[in-house]
């Protein structure tokens, strides 16, 4: 009987369901399409990144809080912006993307959104605007951020969170580095900028967070 229960435990935990954040999604998703085109990969999770938030606001693949894994409800005040830290069961992700017809399916441990070699803390700056928009005060956009990162050049203090990598080269960012220079210069809260991180990056914010 013991080893029977034990049996039933084990298979209970095989088919624990892994989940996503739109970001891994994205990630998982070129990963699978691209396995060994580094800038396609690149370029693929920026663009699914997008994809899949529309598809949660429209309501085609569900959107699940983080905490409770229950469904985000469209009809709440802030589902929009709740959308934006969600989670996604492999299982709804699977099922979204048998119906578009790409011809992969994601597996296994989320994966990360692919990163450049030798930059591995780095993320392009599309991804990193994409990122942090939410984030920006007084109704600053990510265009208004994109423009900038573009002129990092005259800014030091920012161009010093940025690499070069590739041929042709591609910019690449520190992002708790911009959250931190957009918190100095008061285009985001100090709050704004933590949230930013645990949503959004969260190897960076066991680095520079103790909680």
């Amino acid at each position: 009987m013991g080893d029977a229960r034990l049996r039933v435990s084990q298979s209970h935990q095989s088919e624990r369901m892994n989940f996503y954040s739109i970001k891994q999604a994205a990630g998982s998703i070129a990963a699978k399409l691209y396995p060994d085109d580094t800038n396609k990969r690149l370029e693929l999770a920026e663009r699914y990144r997008h994809v899949l938030y529309d598809v949660l606001c429209s309501e085609k693949l569900i959107g699940r809080d983080p905490e409770s894994r229950l469904p985000i409800d469209h009809r709440r005040p802030g589902a929009t912006l709740a959308l934006h830290g969600c989670v996604i069961s492999e299982r709804d992700l699977n099922a979204w993307l048998d119906v578009i017809g790409i011809g992969v399916q994601v597996d296994g441990k989320a994966a990360s959104s692919p990163r450049p070699q030798g930059s591995l803390e780095f993320y392009p700056t599309a991804q990193v605007a994409s990122a942090l928009a939410p984030f920006l005060s007084e109704g600053k956009t990510r265009e208004w951020l994109l423009r900038i990162l573009g002129d990092a050049g005259r800014r030091p203090a920012l161009k010093q969170h940025r690499k070069r990598v590739g041929k042709p080269e591609g910019a690449f960012w520190n992002p708790y580095g911009v959250a931190s220079w957009l918190a100095d210069q008061e285009h985001m809260t100090k709050a704004k900028c933590k949230q930013a991180m645990k949503q959004e990056y969260p190897e960076y914010f066991d680095r520079a967070f103790d909680d």
